[in-house]
């Protein structure tokens, strides 16, 4: 069988036992498991040095299972951890901007993946190759989002294997809605909801639990607990064995081992069989370890023990059941030595296509925006047409991000910056507090807060379980008792779990008060692109927040001003949402930490200018600094106003500036449709209209999703999108 057939091929039918349907026409065929008092153990039928254990509640479930498909089984893990393998070094050598390895989770992938009948419906988190072999998907589609050429690359409705989901828990509760929908037709198929550890902390999680129960929904939920969430082990997410957490919403949960196949398979098989039989949901948790990274951006040597990791070792999956086959003269060297030359086969073709994916159309960041289409995309795709049409040649790419920055003496990251200005308030005030996913040991994802963990401890830099809405929330309550935390959300896309909390509770709470508790929170938030990260790590959502009363919102462009207003954020009395420009990070500048600053919400003019007016915050600020030095080589003196602040917005720096130029350019990251450009532009036109020698021009996204991130450099507002709206405002 060649590889392409092999990772089209359909799923096995429960691996040779017979369909559900057949089943029910036989009612006590087979006595359903037990699930109190048994369902504390972890039910095992592989023991790790290969040796097959008897388990009478589930040996059913794989009795007549044939060498065949035993073989079947142990290839597919074999694979998989080939193509798994094959993505990492990929990652390494440029070819893919990230990868989420599977590594040591093949049992628990491939044999719930093979306990699932064709009609069945899955829906995967972002680490479930093994799972999508097993459903016929070709495992290069599954490549595509991770090269940045799209954000899925396969259709969904043909293996009946969803699209990965970026973020963690919100599939959950798409999987109970559409076994509610299974219910309702009367089908007796089921629906499959993978997760891990981390995401059980979600409220996603916790609230598909209740619906699958309330509406007795044919769904499994697989947790596949890997001990991680990224640098936080399972003890922060909960203190119970998370199957228990099943008892309370009323239906059953069982721990399998997550190493052993037959196992995932069998307790797979029987859970889907409830699910099928109308009995409701089950909760499987597979406990497994993640042998490799979170991702190829992690560094797990910072926050777990090498021997940790040689345990598990011991206990590798594909290890275990070759034994197995070995011992019971199930496998012979020849079958071996065959799928050596299929995963070499396999390797070669997942490098040749990877290397071999184009770049999408530039023109891809406007489709499938709508079903039935929009008139504002269909104007912004023709304003890009004739922006694109405006060159003799290729634009050099736009913005300068990852362009050096001469490293002086006295120079600091942004990054560093905020580490500094951080450790600084956990040193001046003790009711200081910083919270979040992996902000202790591992000092977030992009290491802003290293080391001070190790410094201040566990009681004042809190690793909290993977639940944004629960980290403002509790944040909320420590400000009422008179603490000041500074909660991280880890990246722009993850923090719209929590804006209920942020919106209807921290932004009013003052006023609901009638000014009797203050609430001094600052919410951290890594926003922006030019990172080349998948969906949901390239978020712009300043203007949702800037639009609500209580709130105020600030972004800092430069090391200094990092510094600094971090530290005035937190000695606000007032919520602040601190937006860092993630892609500014690595960018130094000097920071005089025995300065006075200006107030957090001033504007201030970073280039003189006599012509126009470059209105920016955050990282677009070097992009119009960059523009400015590229215009006077023409002859043009543009002025650059660095808002700092979206909400309260300085209007007085900004018409002082007006005045003098008497053009505006507006220019954010975020669309420009209804974006903080928009107030700008309104505001200033009411305060200068007697000024304007031409209307205030907005440069800004699109109104269509983020791109995959070889379109990015498309859709962020470069030098030449800011010049050419330049251009346009002079010529009035």
């Amino acid at each position: 069988m060649t590889v392409e057939s092999t990772a089209a091929r359909k799923p096995r039918r429960s691996a040779g036992t017979k369909s559900a349907a057949a089943k029910r026409t036989s009612p006590g065929a087979k006595k359903s498991p037990s699930t109190t008092g048994a369902e504390h153990e972890l039910i095992q039928l592989l023991t790790p040095d290969g040796r097959r254990v008897k388990n009478p509640e589930y040996d059913a479930y794989v009795a007549d299972i044939t060498p065949e498909e035993l073989r079947g089984l142990y290839r597919d893990m074999v694979l998989s951890r080939r193509f798994d393998a094959e993505a990492t070094s990929l990652q390494r050598q440029g070819e893919l901007g990230l990868w989420a390895s599977m590594l040591g989770q093949e049992a628990a992938q491939i044999g719930s993946g093979r306990a699932t009948r064709d009609d069945d419906y899955v829906f995967p988190t972002y680490r479930e190759h093994g799972v999508a072999w097993c459903r016929g998907v070709d495992p290069t589609n599954l490549l595509g989002m991770f090269r940045g050429v799209n954000n899925g690359g396969w259709d969904p409705n043909s293996n009946n294997f969803h699209l990965y989901t970026i973020v963690i828990g919100s599939q959950t509760l798409h999987a109970t809605g559409y076994a509610m929908g299974i219910a309702k037709d009367g089908a007796d198929s089921a629906v499959i909801a993978y997760f891990g550890d981390g995401a059980s902390s979600q409220g996603d999680v916790a609230e598909s639990f209740t619906f699958s129960a309330v509406y007795n929904a044919p769904v499994v939920f697989f947790c596949q607990n890997n001990q991680w969430a990224i640098s936080e082990p399972t003890e922060k997410q909960t203190r119970v064995p998370l199957y228990q957490r099943a008892q309370g919403y009323g239906f059953p949960g069982v721990r399998v081992d997550g190493n052993d196949v037959l196992a995932c398979l069998a307790v797979t098989k029987w859970a889907l069989e409830r699910a099928r039989r109308g009995e409701g949901p089950t909760l499987v948790e597979a406990f497994t370890y993640r042998m490799g990274a979170h991702t190829t951006s992690d560094d797990p040597t910072k926050y777990r023990a090498d021997e940790e990791r040689e345990a598990w070792e011991a206990k590798d999956p594909i290890l275990r059941l070759r034994t197995y086959l070995e011992a019971s003269n199930h496998a012979d060297e020849g079958f071996f030595a065959e799928l050596e030359v299929e995963s070499e086969a396999l390797g070669r073709r997942v490098r040749e296509v990877v290397r071999a994916m184009p770049d999408p159309d530039h023109f891809a960041i406007f489709e499938n925006v709508y079903a039935d289409g929009h008139a504002l995309v269909d104007e912004e795709r023709a304003q890009f047409a004739a922006y694109q049409a405006s060159f003799t040649t290729e634009p050099d790419g736009g913005s300068a991000a990852g362009q050096g920055v001469t490293d002086m003496a006295e120079k600091m990251a942004i990054a560093k910056a905020i580490n500094e200005s951080l450790r600084k308030a956990l040193e001046s005030d003790p009711k200081v507090l910083i919270m979040g996913e992996d902000v202790g040991k591992l000092g977030g994802v992009f290491r802003v807060t290293d080391g001070l963990q190790k410094d201040f401890g566990e009681e004042r830099v809190i690793d909290t379980p993977l639940a944004e809405s629960g980290i403002v929330g509790t944040a909320i309550g420590l400000a009422l008792r008179g603490y000041r935390p500074v909660v991280e959300i880890q990246f722009d896309g993850f923090v719209f779990p929590a804006y209920d909390q942020i919106v209807t509770q921290l932004a009013k709470m003052h006023a609901r008060a009638l000014g009797k508790i203050k609430l001094p929170v600052v919410v951290r938030i890594p926003y922006g692109g030019g990172i080349g990260a998948v969906e949901h790590h390239s978020e712009s959502p300043e203007a949702l927040f800037a639009h609500v009363a209580g709130l105020k919102v600030v972004s800092p462009s430069n090391a200094s001003d990092a510094y600094w207003m971090m530290q005035q954020a937190i000695q606000s009395d007032d919520p602040v949402i601190f937006f860092e420009p993630k892609r500014r990070y690595w960018d130094k500048g000097e920071v005089n930490v025995e300065a006075i600053p200006d107030p957090l919400h001033k504007a201030r003019v970073v280039r003189e200018g006599t012509d126009l007016t470059l209105a920016a915050y955050g990282p677009m600020v070097k992009v119009c600094q960059e523009a400015a030095a590229a215009a006077e080589e023409e002859g043009k003196s543009l002025e650059v106003v660095d808002l700092r602040s979206m909400s309260p917005i300085d209007f007085d720096a900004v018409q002082a500036s007006v005045e003098k130029t008497r053009r505006l350019v507006v220019v954010h990251e975020a669309p420009v449709f209804l974006g903080t450009g928009a107030e700008i532009a309104a505001r200033i036109t009411e305060r200068c209209f007697y000024h304007l020698e031409a209307p205030v021009l907005r440069v800004g996204g699109y109104h269509a999703p983020y791109p995959p991130a070889r379109l990015e450099e498309e859709y962020l507002p470069g030098l030449d999108r800011v010049l050419d709206a330049v251009d346009r405002s002079l010529a009035y």
